[in-house]
């Protein structure tokens, strides 16, 4: 995939590019978080909730693959991103 760009609206909105949605698996009503980082800025879907009935034994469990903990820890740096950017707004 190679760069791909949006143009944003008088509104601030912007429509995110297909291939960029596939990649992130990103479908409608799915949140995403946007985190500075310098002079760029890291988009991250926010992983919707897992019933832990889902997550249990997964590590050892015959058949199935295991978890991928790099994907899980970049969905916990976004997931904590948006909680302190809450959390900051809920300061103000």
């Amino acid at each position: 995939m190679g760069i791909t760009k949006a143009k944003v609206t008088s509104k601030g909105q912007l429509t995110v590019p297909k291939a960029i949605r596939d990649l992130l698996s990103i479908r409608e009503g799915d949140e995403v978080v946007f985190i500075p980082d310098g002079k760029r800025v890291i988009m991250e879907r926010i992983p919707g909730k897992v019933p832990s009935s889902m997550v249990f034994g997964r590590l050892h469990r015959p058949g199935m693959q295991p978890l991928d903990f790099e994907k899980a820890r970049v969905q916990i740096k976004g997931a904590r991103a948006k909680r302190y950017y809450q959390q900051e707004g809920a300061k103000s």
